[in-house]
C-alpha cells in the first residue's frame, strides 16, 4: 500500500561523526509550517521564516547524532545546538547530505 507512511531511517557517515536521519511525515511536517508562519490577523497578511523551517525540518529529521562538547557529554538536537554551538559551515555541509538523502528517496518513490 503506497499511500501509507513508511519511517525509513539512514546512516550519513559526514567528518567522521554519525548521523542517523528518518524521513517526516505529513503531520511532522505540518508542525514544522505551523511554528514558521505567522498570519497578522488585522490584515491576514502571511509572515514565513524559511530559513527556520529548512533549519527545523533538518533537525527534526536527524534522530542521533554523535556530536559531543568539550567535556564529552553528547550535544542535544535542538534548535539552540545548531545555532549557537555548532560551526555555520559544518551545519550547511550537514543539511547539504541529509538533502542529498532525501532527493534519493523520492527519486526512489518515483522508479
Amino acid at each position: 500500500m503506497s499511500y501509507l507512511f513508511k519511517r525509513k531511517l539512514r546512516t550519513i557517515e559526514f567528518q567522521g561523526e554519525t548521523f542517523e536521519v528518518q524521513n517526516l511525515s505529513y503531520g511532522e511536517r505540518d508542525e514544522i509550517t505551523r511554528l514558521t508562519q505567522r498570519i497578522d490577523p488585522l490584515s491576514g497578511s502571511m509572515d514565513f521564516d524559511f530559513k527556520r523551517y529548512a533549519n527545523l525540518l533538518n533537525l527534526k529529521a536527524i534522530k542521533s547524532w554523535s556530536l559531543k562538547n568539550e567535556d564529552g557529554s553528547e550535544l542535544p538536537i535542538t534548535e539552540d545546538t545548531l545555532n549557537n554551538l555548532l560551526d555555520p559551515d559544518f551545519v550547511d555541509e550537514l543539511f547539504k547530505q541529509i538533502d542529498v538523502i532525501e532527493v534519493q528517496d523520492e527519486l526512489q518513490k518515483k522508479d
